[in-house]
């Protein structure tokens, strides 16, 4: 399964901030579960 985060901000500089903290705290939720993180990709 693909994880995609989507967000919004006032500038394009605070949506990229808030989609690297949503990053963040799915990972620390995955660890918690104790469930595999999944491999760093990037796709444009």
């Amino acid at each position: 399964m693909q994880h995609i985060d989507i967000s919004q901000g006032e500038t394009k500089e605070k949506a990229v901030e808030n989609i690297k903290e949503a990053i963040m705290l799915y990972i620390e939720a995955l660890k918690e579960d104790n469930l595999p993180v999944p491999e760093e990709t990037f796709e444009a």
